[in-house]
């Protein structure tokens, strides 16, 4: 059964988030079915009066819409830099948890936080530079009503619906073939990944992972994607080769290719069954330093801070996968003075990090595509010794 997923982000009460859905690999007909339905409830209009956008102070256009934050974000970046940042501010989107009991939380009163503040002050903006968005287009839900992105009038569209006939006529079609091994859906976005039939005797499966959004907010992409057992996956960066954006002729040509050559790269010796079983093997004799006790507190940041401020992850996901790490599970205590000691701490490596993070990324952020694509891509990167961990064993 596909899984629902709360929708991530969003303007608080000025905006609602879109939902998500997760599939695995015996869904296919059930992911088809729900994308036939979302392009059914599909409608693209064009911009022509500000009072289609213009938000009251329940966050309803005159037409009784409502905006998802991503369209909200898009027409902010289209008409004032700053303008999102204000209205989150607005918001108090980021204000400062009450436990946290800092000078400027007591400062900060909740009138000083008002949604129709915040879409008296989008409205005006839209007022005064309504010209900026001659040309674009809206997306909207005729079932539920909500207008879901805005685009330029040079964005081609391509449907998730057609997107999944075009990826999976070309995998089906090559040799040896991919099958379908599992999707996610948020919103108008689509993550693909699809596998080998069998996996390699070292555990992991070679796959490719493929996004496409209907939506204006991410390129079409490609990579490399290897799966472990529990379906968990790392997947290799983007080069200029692995995107196409949506814009231009013979689109489907052009995703095609796309996938033709992250195939073609896939085939190359370092992905081979010989190359990946050293890569785990390298990677698992690379410990990380852990000796058991309590004098593992500074390695325990040190890794923090290396997945953090160097990699991109946030300090309390950062945190997450390094206790995992130690523990061996998803840890119920991030904090290193509560985790159980044990004697195997010593044995920890490079390896036990790379499956945490892969682990972490899948069970927590399913339907955040940006933080999950960060955290798989880091795996990817200390598998193949791109990272380098700091003052590891050899």
């Amino acid at each position: 059964m596909a899984t629902n997923l709360q929708g991530s982000g969003g303007f608080s009460g000025l905006a609602v988030p879109l939902p998500g859905l997760l599939f695995s690999k015996n869904e296919y007909g059930k992911l088809t079915d729900a994308l036939f339905d979302c392009e059914r409830s599909t409608e693209v209009c064009s911009i022509g009066d500000e009072s289609q956008l213009a938000l009251s102070r329940k966050g309803v256009t005159a037409g009784g819409e409502k905006m998802s934050w991503l369209a909200v974000r898009q027409v902010c970046k289209i008409l004032s830099a700053g303008l999102s940042a204000s209205l989150s501010d607005l918001l108090g989107m980021k204000r400062p948890e009450a436990t946290l009991a800092s000078s400027r939380n007591i400062a900060d009163p909740d009138e000083d936080f008002n949604v129709s503040e915040a879409a008296a002050l989008y409205n005006l903006v839209l007022k005064k530079r309504f010209g900026r968005l001659f040309g674009c287009r809206y997306l909207k839900n005729t079932d539920t009503k909500v207008i879901e992105s805005v685009v330029g009038g040079r964005y081609t569209r391509i449907s998730n619906s057609d997107f999944l006939s075009i990826i999976s006529s070309v995998l089906e079609s090559c040799e040896p073939k991919y099958s379908f091994h599992s999707a996610s859906v948020s919103g108008r976005k689509l993550c693909l990944t699809y596998s080998k039939a069998k996996s390699l005797p070292c555990g992991l499966t070679l796959g490719i992972k493929i996004i496409n959004s209907e939506i204006g907010d991410s390129s079409i992409k490609a990579s490399i994607a290897l799966i472990d057992g529990n379906g968990n996956t790392m997947t290799s960066s983007y080069d200029k080769l692995s995107r196409v954006s949506h814009s231009g002729r013979d689109l489907s040509n052009k995703v095609s290719k796309l996938i033709g050559d992250v195939l073609e790269k896939s085939g190359a010796s370092a992905y081979s069954e010989e190359a990946l079983s050293l890569r785990i093997s390298e990677a698992g004799s690379k410990l990380l330093g852990f000796t058991g006790d309590n004098e593992d507190s500074a390695k325990f940041y040190r890794l923090i801070d290396f997945l953090n401020t160097k990699n991109g992850l946030t300090y309390s996901m950062a945190k997450r996968c390094i206790s995992a790490t130690l523990t061996g599970s998803s840890a119920d205590t991030h904090n290193f003075n509560m985790l159980d000691r044990s004697k195997l701490w010593p044995l920890k490596s490079a390896m036990s990090l790379v499956f945490s993070i892969m682990n972490e990324s899948r069970i927590n952020f399913a339907d955040n595509f940006y933080l999950r694509d960060r955290f798989e891509k880091v795996a990817w990167g200390i598998f193949f010794n791109k990272l380098k961990i700091p003052n590891s064993d050899s």
